[in-house]
């Protein structure tokens, strides 16, 4: 699970600030996240690789299920760095 995502965090904090870290996450990952999408939706759309398969590469080498929706800055930039062909 990303660092920002810690169960719970909202029922302790104020509506504002959530909303504030939030939207600071979201300016920072949306560009990296876009990135990534570029990167790896060619391996599947263009049927060299299966959807699932290029999603359980990513998640082996980073050692937990992955998702783009829910990487942080870090996790963004370790799957950039990435060659997943050859994972």
């Amino acid at each position: 699970m990303p660092k920002f995502m810690v169960e719970g965090t909202a029922s302790r904090t104020c509506a504002g600030f959530v909303k504030s870290v939030t939207t600071m996450l979201v300016a920072t990952t949306t560009p990296l996240r876009r990135q990534v999408h570029a990167k790896i939706d060619p391996l599947w759309q263009s049927g060299e690789m299966k959807r699932g398969h290029v999603y359980s590469r990513i998640s082996k080498a980073l050692g937990y299920t992955y998702h783009t929706g829910e990487a942080d800055e870090e996790t963004c930039l370790k799957v950039l760095s990435l060659n997943i062909k050859s994972l």
